[in-house]
């Protein structure tokens, strides 16, 4: 059972749990156990297979997971007095996604310090975990973005109303992001891991976005894209420091 969101023409949506037809659930546990195996492959080959610091990479990966699925709990308390197992049908929200996105960087800075892990190492399997959350993230279910004519827009009930779907668009930015990272294992441990995914991430997912209906906070972007912003930022500038 997934969440799905009943809407109308004119954009009212809320949310009601329908059927799995596509097998969302089941593809995103065959993703996750796909990400542990390339994982720990890519690692026995690394320099830095003696230092345990895969583990905890794995572990934030559940973090972000975790708090994601439980925040309609603490967003929307009634859902406790009212049914107190509804929440384990109700999927999470963007409040949750950023709150475990928090809470995983301070675990894994922690949990990286006790093990001695060099910087850059740290930072570059911290990439990883980026681009596998999101990608489990986007399997989760649907994520409906602003409406389209275009022939893959997804309905809600009403098919002659359609709306893309900006989940599959955050796939097709996170799957050659690891195809890039599975190629140039090498490079592992210099930085450019991290440097290079928040610089085209950051441009892929910021593309994402215009695709999503948004709330202005500063200089016409919303605070998604004011993260994006930053993250290009962010890589751009780690890439020119590598390369000096």
């Amino acid at each position: 059972m997934m969440k799905q969101r009943g809407g109308d023409s004119a954009g009212h949506f809320e949310d009601r749990p329908v059927d799995d037809p596509n097998g969302l659930a089941d593809a995103t546990a065959v993703r996750s156990r796909g990400i542990r195996r390339n994982a720990l492959w890519k690692w026995k080959r690394s320099a830095f297979r003696d230092r345990p610091v895969l583990d905890p990479l794995l572990n934030a990966v559940l973090i972000v997971l975790v708090v994601w699925k439980i925040s309609p709990v603490f967003t929307s308390p009634s859902l406790l007095t009212k049914n107190p197992l509804l929440w384990l049908t109700v999927p999470g929200n963007t409040v949750g996604w950023w709150i475990g996105s928090l809470a995983a960087l301070a675990y894994l800075y922690r949990a990286w310090k006790k093990t001695g892990a060099p910087r850059r190492l740290a930072v570059d399997l911290a990439a990883l975990g980026i681009v596998a959350a999101i990608s489990v993230h986007s399997l989760l279910g649907w994520q409906y973005g602003t409406p389209t004519a275009l022939p893959w827009g997804i309905s809600i009930e009403n098919p002659d109303f359609k709306y893309h779907p900006v989940n599959v668009y955050r796939l097709l930015v996170t799957l050659p992001m690891f195809v890039w990272l599975w190629r140039n294992d090498r490079l592992l441990g210099t930085g450019k891991w991290m440097s290079n995914t928040l610089t085209y991430c950051g441009m892929g997912l910021m593309a994402v976005s215009f695709f999503q209906t948004k709330s202005v906070l500063v200089f016409g972007l919303s605070a998604e894209q004011t993260v994006y912003l930053s993250a290009m930022v962010a890589g751009i500038a780690g890439s020119f420091k590598l390369d000096r």
